[in-house]
């Protein structure tokens, strides 16, 4: 933080102070090159003070109604330089949920309403994978037994974990990131049983509201018969051949989704488990219908 003041005090609903623009207000520095300044704070309200770092889901200060504001709200704004209220950039917000969708590195449109992604205990419980967890799945194509799949739950030397499938190479790699739940890379086999949970959830928000959508973009190795072709391609334009799938809960253990680029590719299905990770995965292509079933 590199300036601040609660000194005033709050005026009264519909009411405004001319004299001081901004009110009570957080000048606050980020490394990559900007300032972000919030203003119209309650008086006495700072909870941090000038050389402080700050971090996301810390309480600085409270929404109050100091300077022209004539009822309670938070201005924020981003500018390149540290003079109060000087002209403003861009800026986009992540990890919130507007329009009934999951916002990453989103502009708002105008007068679009937002509220913060608040995890879920319930999700957040069926996703927290420990150390030696088994999954045991049936393997399916076209609704028909074909194999059995034991998946462990295993730890890299850097602390990252994976999903590991007994007597292969094959390693899904996760973890979580603004309350959500992520898939990050798939080695081994194209083929693996692995890839069929990266296609239906390479990411999930830990809320499970029914209608929220959200989409990723999918590495060529969990679709693509040609890998070499697409990296060549976006060495020309970065979006040329790239997969994107679009999900969204249909209730608070299904998730739905519909995998395109350009044309579809692949819709995909999974719910989760009543205790915890998965209990059925589908992934339908122009191959055929493959699943993973719990016992």
């Amino acid at each position: 933080m590199v300036d601040a003041s609660d000194c005033l005090k709050d005026n009264p609903p519909g009411e405004v102070d001319k004299n001081s623009n901004w009110g009570n207000y957080i000048l606050l520095y980020s490394p990559y090159g900007y300032y972000v300044e919030i203003s119209h704070l309650k008086h006495a309200s700072l909870k941090v003070k000038n050389g402080d770092s700050v971090k996301a889901g810390e309480v600085i200060a409270a929404c109050g109604n100091s300077g022209h504001s004539a009822q309670p709200h938070i201005h924020m704004q981003v500018q390149y330089t540290s003079q109060l209220g000087s002209e403003t950039g861009r800026f986009y917000l992540s990890n919130c949920i507007g329009a009934g969708a999951l916002l990453r590195n989103k502009f708002l449109d105008d007068g679009m309403k937002v509220e913060p992604l608040t995890a879920s205990r319930r999700l957040s419980k069926k996703l927290a994978f420990v150390l030696d967890d088994v999954f045991t799945f049936t393997l399916l194509r076209e609704g028909v037994e074909t194999g059995e799949a034991r998946f462990v739950v295993k730890m890299a030397s850097d602390g990252a974990r994976y999903l590991k499938i007994d007597g292969t190479q094959d390693r899904l790699y996760f973890g979580f990131e603004d309350n959500c739940f992520v898939f990050y890379s798939l080695e081994g086999s194209r083929h693996s049983p692995l890839r069929l949970l990266f296609a239906a959830m390479p990411r999930i928000p830990l809320c499970s509201e029914a209608g929220v959508s959200w989409e990723d973009p999918l590495p060529d190795n969990i679709l693509s018969a040609n890998h070499s072709l697409n990296g060549f391609l976006r060495s020309f334009h970065h979006d040329l051949g790239k997969a994107t799938g679009n999900y969204r809960f249909v209730s608070a253990d299904e998730i739905r989704g519909e995998i395109s680029n350009g044309k579809q590719l692949a819709t995909t299905s999974l719910v989760l488990d009543d205790m915890k990770g998965f209990s059925e995965v589908l992934l339908e292509t122009s191959d055929g219908i493959f699943g993973l079933k719990k016992p």
